[in-house]
């Protein structure tokens, strides 16, 4: 049983009654001669098989049990693979409470992953149990409108709230900020769009909003938009390192080399990812229907229902490109992520097949076995 005290440190870390009720459960079915010495501990920081973990107590080095090592090695840990930052995890703690051995991950509510990079067709989960994303761009050169609609498909494909957040608003005039404000809104789809800047403190109260009700927020975006010198404002302390900037208007500087989950001041998370070289989509059907609600409901008036949107008459998003309403760049991202989600799927269909192939062949021949072993053979 968890005590009062400790349960209102961990439900500042987002225990609620989701992962308490998953905890208790487990703990009474799998591990009844063990309960004392486990607890619910939240993963914040993974370096390969090694792990930083925030529980009741403080923070301790946590490393993956043999027994769960091999259900997730033999696909018996029902899908949800290795930790990844922001699980909760049941922990047994050691060596006079200065370590811990990870026995298993609670259910995720949310995660965000992607393709994996590589020539291997698998599902990389980037972070887990988040409420709302913040996705950062700042405003400069580095703005890219194609990037933040990949962004925002990724996030509504993982069910996830995505917020858009315009950095180094110090740094724009008021004509400056207001272009970007409304090139964002324009690919926004109503999601909220809030220029910040961690010099001058622009708009941190309205940040500070998401994590009421102890949320959990992660911040994406690529390097050098800001993301740690805007955490370390939202904290009001110097947590995360950051480079200095010779260029600072222009020219980002990478920073973040890992994953991080940090504890905010009056409750919730922030999680800290480094910018990512590589965003490739895993999946995306539902994503790119919200990231381009515009287009998809002007395909929905075209004249003919196979309409390929290049020279038929009666074509709406044909005529919406001629008066403005649409771009050529935007409709072009809109092809390109949708001939990239429907060729990853095609990729997952043959793993799966050839996955498939494997088990049956492999049954077939413990089968063939196990008839000669009867037979004497």
């Amino acid at each position: 049983m968890i005590e009062k005290n400790s349960k209102e440190i961990l439900i500042k870390f987002g225990f609620d009654e989701f992962f308490e009720t998953q905890f208790q459960d487990i703990l009474n079915s799998k591990f009844i001669n063990e309960k004392e010495f486990l607890y619910p501990a939240r993963v914040s920081i993974r370096h390969k098989n090694h792990y930083i973990l925030s529980y009741e107590k403080g923070e301790i080095k946590g490393e993956i049990s043999g027994k769960f090592h091999f259900k997730i090695d033999n696909l018996k840990d029902d899908g949800l693979g290795y930790p990844v930052v922001g699980d909760w995890v049941i922990v047994k703690i050691v060596n006079e409470n200065e370590s811990g051995i990870i026995e298993q991950i609670l259910n995720r509510k949310s995660k965000f992953s992607r393709l994996a990079p590589g020539d291997v067709t698998e599902e990389q989960i980037i972070i887990s149990n988040i409420d709302y994303i913040f996705i950062v761009s700042s405003m400069n050169k580095d703005y890219n409108e194609r990037r933040i609609e990949r962004y925002l498909t990724m996030a509504w494909e993982n069910d996830l709230k995505p917020v858009l957040v315009l950095n180094k608003s110090d740094l724009c005039t008021e004509e400056e900020k207001l272009n970007f404000i409304l090139k964002t809104e324009i690919i926004s789809q109503g999601c909220p769009v809030i220029p910040v800047s961690s010099k001058s403190n622009e708009n941190l109260q309205e940040l500070l909003k998401y994590f009421e009700g102890n949320k959990s927020i992660s911040m994406i975006g690529s390097s050098g938009v800001g993301k740690s010198s805007l955490i370390n404002s939202l904290l009001g302390e110097e947590k995360m390192k950051v480079k200095d900037i010779t260029e600072y208007k222009d020219k980002g500087v990478h920073t973040t080399t890992h994953r991080e989950l940090i504890l905010m001041p009056g409750g919730g998370v922030i999680i800290d990812t480094p910018g990512m070289r590589t965003v490739l989509m895993w999946s995306g059907s539902e994503g790119i229907e919200s990231a381009f609600d515009d287009i998809e409901s002007l395909s929905m008036q075209c004249k003919f229902s196979n309409c390929t949107h290049t020279n038929e008459p009666g074509c709406a998003i044909i005529s919406a490109l001629n008066n403005g309403s649409i771009t050529k760049e935007r409709l072009k991202s809109y092809r390109k992520l949708q001939n990239e989600i429907k060729y990853n799927e095609t990729k997952q269909d043959k793993k799966l097949k050839a996955d498939q192939k494997k088990i049956w062949k492999k049954l077939t021949t413990q089968g063939s076995q196990r008839g000669k072993n009867k037979r004497g053979i």
